[in-house]
């Protein structure tokens, strides 16, 4: 069975750390913070890929393109 997915912004930032921590630069209790702050993003992304699905699904009701959804809640200047 071959595995489609893609890999996240999250899931990429996840490696840079881990291989960066190759050269020892990084403590335990330095890792285990950024463990559990990867957690937390993923869950927020989880949970954004999902309203955005939500949100997209109904397109024909509210009219909104995906470029303009993300523009909606995450893009911009902020």
């Amino acid at each position: 069975m071959t595995n489609n997915k893609q890999q996240t912004a999250v899931d990429w930032f996840t490696e840079q750390i881990s291989s960066k921590n190759l050269l020892g630069i990084y403590t335990y209790d330095e890792m285990v913070m950024f463990d559990d702050l990867l957690k937390q993003a993923n869950k927020m992304f989880e949970e954004q890929m999902i309203d955005f699905a939500i949100a997209y699904s109904a397109q024909d009701q509210y009219k909104i393109s995906a470029k303009d959804y993300y523009k909606e809640n995450y893009g911009g200047n902020k």
